[in-house]
């Protein structure tokens, strides 16, 4: 991974959690990767977005966890007014795009979506950046960090 290019990828919380703690295999977009010069085997650095929440946000988030656990995952007991063990500002993953498809099996994937499947490796530690929309290319000071964290936890 060391020469391969790294796209980040912005998630809304709690997807980005999702994918460092509950097993998290798809994500779900209305897009291919290849538009936005995606492809399969490429490497993304999964970016939870703003740690901002208001009371929409924070009920759609326990919305979403309500489903993960509907869905057999192991979350942790978590409270409406602390939100802060599932919201993670910043690069808290390397996935490598191992697949997208229309029909994956994985409980993660959304009906009449693109589902981009992903070989996910947690940091040990959130790499500040802003994010953005669709793919995007990272600072150069966030990607050493990125990679640092990477290959020490993939040694």
């Amino acid at each position: 991974m060391t020469r391969t290019e790294i796209r980040g990828l912005t998630l809304r919380h709690p997807w980005a959690w999702a994918f460092q703690t509950a097993g998290k295999d798809v994500e779900n977009r209305t897009w291919h990767p290849s538009r936005q010069g995606g492809s399969v085997g490429m490497f993304l650095a999964l970016h939870g977005g703003s740690d901002k929440i208001n009371s929409d946000y924070a009920n759609e988030i326990m919305d979403a966890l309500v489903w993960m656990e509907w869905q057999g995952c192991n979350l942790p007991s978590i409270h409406p007014n602390s939100l802060s063990a599932v919201v993670h500002s910043g690069i808290i993953a390397v996935a490598q795009l191992v697949d997208v498809r229309r029909d994956s099996p994985s409980p993660w994937a959304a009906q009449n979506q693109y589902h981009w499947c992903l070989k996910v490796t947690p940091l040990p530690e959130a790499v500040p950046h802003r994010g953005a929309q669709g793919l995007w290319t990272l600072e150069p000071e966030a990607l050493a960090r990125v990679r640092e964290l990477y290959q020490a936890v993939s040694a």
